[in-house]
């Protein structure tokens, strides 16, 4: 099944916000939720339209015709100049993946018969009304044959009566009316046809993203999004194998230092969005998108990878890799210099100016440990005493079957952090030494783990050990410079207790830039190190960008309002505090010099005493 949007274009200049975002909602409300409930799948989507297969062409009728039905509903309220609606056709006929896209006749045909179906229509190919027939409660009209681009031999169509009073009806169309069987009227004519028939057919795969449209300026470097990869298993716990071997490949890409990698937290977040890649692209201020799928099957495991210039509209490489799951490791170290050299310019004309970089990976002993890992760490940053207890289980049955990887102590190290942030803890010195025995277990086990460092890091913050504290957060931000959570905590724990506030500002604004709208709390953090360096204006500034409403947010834009002079501002800050916390002072709020040079007055770390900075 192919389906295109109508005056796509059209409508994006009329009104691109508001036509995306009921794009968006139709993806998820109808289209995906029909295509599914009637045993198919998306497997392309193509910028205004997409391509899905089903195994039955009865289910395929059924869904396109209850789309186009529903479709003219949902936009009855739209002056009809801008109300969207699609094109659908259908083939019956065989398909080849192949590299991460999808081949063959029965796919090509499709995409050709839907340019001749009505808007909100349904067109058939003769080989799918020769297995409808009656099986569907619609009408049919035969178009006759049709000669369409590349296809050598003319095929039979059949537009879907949607009328319900036609149906079981089949309309014979008279020759001279049947769409394709044009006369020649003029040379001229002609000429213009086959130049637009040129056009049409080398336009770019998928609307292109226009640079002067981007959220950020474009950097100096090759700049790239990597997006989560789609889970097209039937297991859904094979969505956090995909996400864990993506993370391992977003974390490689960002080794070369003249790429730009757009950190996990804002390409993950278009997943499961009905958005296309100019929107994406747009969005992060990024040339290039690498996107990919995950289908594990019994013992055999299926990565395609694809990477787009989504400003030319065009993809320009990809590979499929079929490997035994119980290869796993193999395969990621495989995959990663792949497309590691790939995006460096091999035989691509040259991206990089640098060489070729060697490639180290950590080694993963298991698909589980992945799974496990990516299941602990989504469900801690949940952030709740209940997520924090089920991060325990899933911790220790990680280490019963895995007592030698590293990434279960750190884990276990992290959950007696979430002990003591979340403030449910008896014995919060007790929790912070346990963290720090398993944060340094996972240390001995992997050194060259940034997670057991981190671990460590916030261990040391709670028992008041500076010196240590800073090591650990620094040599977290050695091994993984990219990182979004070790960025920040490097520079608020490592390099503002040094004094270093110009680096750390500089750190956390590249940082807001790595990771667009991903970045709850650093906008305020780096208020609050313009607040110590007494630049109140800036500190004002940075605090009211700062999107998270956490009261220790206002709390801190308070305290800058007040000494830049804006009292009346400050006062209604103060009062939508106090509404919320009434136990609140200025104190808990104002106490940002715990976070400038020990000479200034850091004394320990601002977990164990909330409100006190950075916390």
């Amino acid at each position: 099944m192919a389906a295109d949007m109508v005056g796509y274009s059209r409508l994006m200049e009329a009104d691109e916000v508001g036509t995306l975002a009921r794009q968006k909602l139709h993806r998820i409300e109808l289209i995906d939720p029909k295509v599914a409930a009637h045993g198919g799948r998306v497997i392309k989507l193509t910028g205004d339209g997409l391509i899905a297969e089903f195994s039955s062409v009865v289910e395929a009728v059924q869904c396109a015709v209850s789309i186009q039905t529903e479709m003219v509903a949902r936009e009855a309220a739209e002056p009809e100049a801008r109300r969207i609606s699609y094109r659908i056709a259908i083939n019956l006929g065989d398909v080849i993946f192949e590299d991460g896209d999808v081949y063959g006749d029965g796919v090509n045909i499709a995409a050709r018969l839907e340019a001749l179906a009505d808007a909100g229509g349904v067109i058939v190919s003769g080989t799918a009304y020769d297995h409808l027939k009656s099986t569907v409660n619609v009408g049919y009209e035969d178009l006759g044959e049709q000669r369409v681009k590349n296809i050598r031999t003319p095929v039979r169509a059949f537009r879907v009566l949607l009328d319900p009073a036609q149906a079981g009806e089949l309309v014979e169309t008279a020759p001279e009316s049947r769409p394709g069987r044009w006369p020649t009227i003029a040379a001229s004519l002609a000429a213009a046809l086959i130049l637009l028939t040129v056009w049409f057919w080398q336009r770019p795969e998928f609307v292109p993203a226009d640079p002067s449209k981007m959220a950020f300026e474009l950097p100096d470097r090759p700049s790239i999004a990597v997006l989560a990869f789609d889970n097209i298993s039937n297991d859904e716990s094979n969505r956090y194998l995909a996400d864990g071997f993506v993370e391992s490949l977003i974390t490689e890409l960002a080794r070369i230092p003249d790429l730009f990698v757009i950190a996990r937290n804002s390409s993950f977040a278009f997943r499961d969005q009905a958005v296309d890649l100019r929107e994406i692209s747009q969005n992060l201020g990024v040339r290039y998108i690498l996107e990919g799928s995950f289908q594990k099957a019994g013992d055999n495991l299926r990565i395609n990878v694809q990477l787009v210039d989504a400003i030319k509209g065009n993809h320009i490489w990809s590979k499929r890799y079929d490997r035994p799951a119980a290869e796993f490791y193999l395969i990621q170290d495989d995959l990663i210099e792949e497309i590691t050299l790939e995006v460096a310019g091999r035989g691509a004309g040259g991206i990089f100016r640098a060489e070729r970089l060697r490639v180290e990976m950590v080694s993963n002993d298991d698909l589980a440990v992945i799974e496990f890992w990516e299941k602990i760490t989504q469900t801690w940053f949940q952030f709740t005493p209940e997520s924090n207890e089920k991060t325990k289980r899933l911790t220790l049955e990680m280490l019963d079957k895995y007592p030698n990887h590293t990434r279960g102590y750190s884990s276990l190290a992290f959950y007696h952090v979430g002990r003591i942030v979340l403030g449910y803890s008896e014995d919060p010195a007790g929790d912070a030494n346990e963290c720090l025995e398993s944060a340094k277990h996972a240390v001995d086990l992997d050194s060259q783990d940034y997670m057991g460092h981190l671990a460590s890091g916030y261990c040391y913050v709670f028992l008041n050990r500076p010196d240590e504290r800073i090591a650990a957060f620094r040599k977290a931000y050695e091994i993984n410079p990219n990182d979004v959570i070790v960025r920040r905590e490097y520079a608020k724990h490592a390099l503002v207790p040094e004094g270093k506030y110009e680096e750390a500002i500089e750190l956390l604004k590249s940082l807001l830039r790595l990771s667009p709208g991903q970045q709850i709390g650093t906008s305020s953090d780096v208020g609050v190190i313009y607040f110590i360096l007494e630049d109140y204006e800036k500190a004002v500034d940075y605090g009211k960008r700062e999107a998270a409403p956490g009261i220790h947010y206002k709390g801190r834009l308070a305290a800058s309002l007040w000494m830049n002079g804006q009292h009346e501002e400050a006062k209604m800050l103060v009062q939508e505090i106090l509404e919320v916390a009434p136990d609140a002072t200025s104190a808990s709020y104002g106490g940002f010099a715990a976070h400038a040079t020990p000479e200034a007055g850091f004394v320990r770390g601002t977990w164990l005493e909330p409100g006190r900075g950075l916390s």
